[in-house]
């Protein structure tokens, strides 16, 4: 996950990242594109009413690339800024 600012907004975005360069990766994309599907249907329930609060990070959109698919998240309470307090395993 990184964090990321687009054409000079000062806004801070989560981008997540799934490289596709081995057989391998295909599976770290699934979960990528099942993930995307979750937050769709999140923010489908709460445009409706069916959640009368946001749950789950906003999601900008999901990308696919050449070899690379992106997920664009809110970013929440600046979670990324600790990243070197995680441990690996959190990672």
């Amino acid at each position: 996950m990184w964090e990321c600012h687009f054409n000079g907004d000062t806004k801070s975005y989560a981008l997540k990242i799934v490289e596709v360069l081995h057989i391998s990766d295909a599976d770290r994309q699934k979960r990528l594109h099942h993930e995307f599907g979750i937050y769709q249907a999140l923010e489908d329930a709460y445009v409706s009413g069916q959640l009368h609060s946001r749950i789950a990070p906003h999601c900008y959109g999901a990308f696919h690339g050449n070899r690379m698919d992106v997920l664009i998240l809110e970013l929440c309470n600046g979670r990324l800024n600790g990243w070197d307090e995680l441990s690996t395993s959190e990672r």
